[in-house]
């Protein structure tokens, strides 16, 4: 997946914005019906989330995170 540029975004409990500080529009994501439970027993479970949009916003910010650390890692064994 070479050569997609991936937005960078800093998120709050209340906005979204980008690295030059544009609020960002937002979009809405169908999950499966039993991912979704298992996300809100979760975030009930736990409590260190607001809400499950929360814990969703946060898990794809440390996927994306993972994804660009391995695409500079993949870059430098290339070079």
């Amino acid at each position: 997946m070479t050569g997609r540029k991936i937005l960078s975004v800093e998120c709050s409990a209340r906005s979204c914005k980008t690295r030059k500080g544009k609020r960002l529009a937002f979009s809405s994501v169908s999950l499966p019906t039993a991912l979704l439970e298992t996300i809100e027993d979760v975030v009930s479970e736990l409590g260190y989330w607001p809400t499950k949009t929360a814990f969703v916003r946060e898990a794809s910010l440390e996927k994306l995170n993972k994804y660009r650390k391995e695409e500079l890692d993949d870059r430098k064994v290339i070079q």
